[in-house]
């Protein structure tokens, strides 16, 4: 079951955000779950998502109060048994828009393939304005379930292609923002990506033409 972490970004509106790196060495996701309800109420609203999904946001929500969430993977077996006994992540919406953390900001994060490339993954992200002043620099971080790397970069970029990958892995990644007025750093929320296959081995024309050839000799 992924771990969710929900942020409010308005009184009415809550992004979930998780990550997959923990399930990629399990049977393969066919179908997403996410879930939420009313603290204490019986019932809860659902949305199906696509496997690849790692974030949603959920609207209409009522201020100042609780809210649970989780989200649900299911396999080629289907949903897990007994999910009622699954557990909740809870949240208290804000009163109002000035109750929101100050910086509680999107550092917007879009991940894609490059190149159709099995080893590579292309990070692009921008920056909301009003957090650019005194900015020292980008960290770009990612990592799977065992590993974890980190590639610092100037303030003049806002992209970079991670290199070097395991094909047909899953990757969670983030980029922080640092500044140099001890001010406190500024990071995006976690997304996971996950790197093509490597495609099948595929011999090449002339290896074919010489079986070819040699079947006919005989």
């Amino acid at each position: 079951m992924p771990v969710v972490t929900l942020y409010p970004k308005s009184p009415t509106e809550l992004y979930a955000n998780w990550t997959l790196v923990e399930c990629k060495t399990r049977c393969p996701i066919m179908q997403q779950n996410i879930q939420w309800k009313r603290k204490r109420k019986h019932y809860h609203l659902e949305e199906f998502l696509q496997p690849n999904v790692t974030e949603y946001t959920i609207n209409n929500l009522q201020p100042n109060k609780s809210y649970k969430v989780r989200v649900l993977l299911a396999t080629s077996a289907g949903y897990p048994e007994h999910m009622i006994r699954l557990p909740w992540y809870t949240v208290r919406m804000p009163r109002s828009s000035s109750d929101l953390p100050r910086d509680n900001v999107f550092l917007i994060v879009h991940l894609s393939t490059c190149s159709q490339r099995p080893t590579e993954v292309l990070v692009n992200w921008t920056l909301d304005a009003s957090l650019q002043k005194d900015l020292a620099n980008y960290h770009v971080l990612y990592n799977t379930s065992t590993s974890v790397w980190q590639k610092e970069l100037p303030t003049t970029e806002t992209s970079l292609t991670l290199t070097d990958l395991v094909p047909r892995t899953c990757y969670g990644v983030k980029v922080r923002a640092t500044y140099s007025t001890g001010r406190n750093s500024t990071e995006s929320y976690l997304k996971t990506i996950c790197t093509l296959p490597q495609p099948p081995h595929i011999l090449s024309q002339h290896s074919n033409t010489n079986r070819i050839k040699v079947n006919k000799l005989r």
